[in-house]
């Protein structure tokens, strides 16, 4: 499994290196809307075509499920699933907060993750049952004793916002019983 979280470190390393040459180009970055409050740029596609190649190099017999380019169905047990720039929101408005997020599926079961930071050169990774990492540190949490000692991390449907009354009276109600809430 190392090997494969390899060639993933591999390809988003690429794919970070084409990204941050756009961050301080945002006004010729050509942006198409997908649905309501959904966009996509030509950096997300150049980044996927970046994984998808370099992933098929060594792995060419593997499924891929890319957020532009969609499934491409082969008879693997091995799925690998590729966000090329999760964030793109935030990448059109030149908010730093931008990933790569790639993860591998065999059969069932998710074995492997990684989420590398084009900005930061952070990269978040995991192999099934060996924990998590940052920056190949493994990362180790105190365990908060009660609810009113945690930080909370959350997010909120960005797209489809009919429900946003429910997710507010969720918000509150956990915010009233922990230490803090991050979104």
């Amino acid at each position: 499994m190392q090997s494969m979280l390899n060639i993933a470190t591999q390809a988003a390393t690429q794919a970070a290196k084409m990204i941050s040459q756009h961050v301080d180009r945002l006004d010729i970055v050509r942006v198409s809307k997908k649905s309501h409050n959904d966009f996509v740029t030509e950096v997300d596609r150049k980044s996927e075509k970046i994984i998808i190649e370099h992933i098929e190099k060594y792995y060419p017999d593997h499924q891929i499920i890319a957020e532009e380019s969609g499934p491409q169905v082969k008879t693997s047990d091995y799925t690998w699933i590729i966000d090329p720039l999760d964030g793109t929101n935030n990448f059109i408005h030149g908010y730093p907060q931008i990933s790569i997020s790639i993860a591998l599926q065999y059969k069932s079961e998710i074995v492997m993750g990684l989420v590398y930071d084009p900005l930061s050169h952070d990269i978040f990774s995991a192999i099934s049952g060996k924990g998590a990492k940052l920056n190949n540190t493994r990362i180790r949490i105190k365990e908060p004793k009660n609810l009113s000692r945690s930080l909370i991390g959350t997010g909120f449907p960005f797209r489809d916002k009919q429900s946003i009354e429910n997710y507010l009276k969720i918000f509150r109600e956990v915010l009233e019983h922990c230490s803090d809430i991050r979104r």
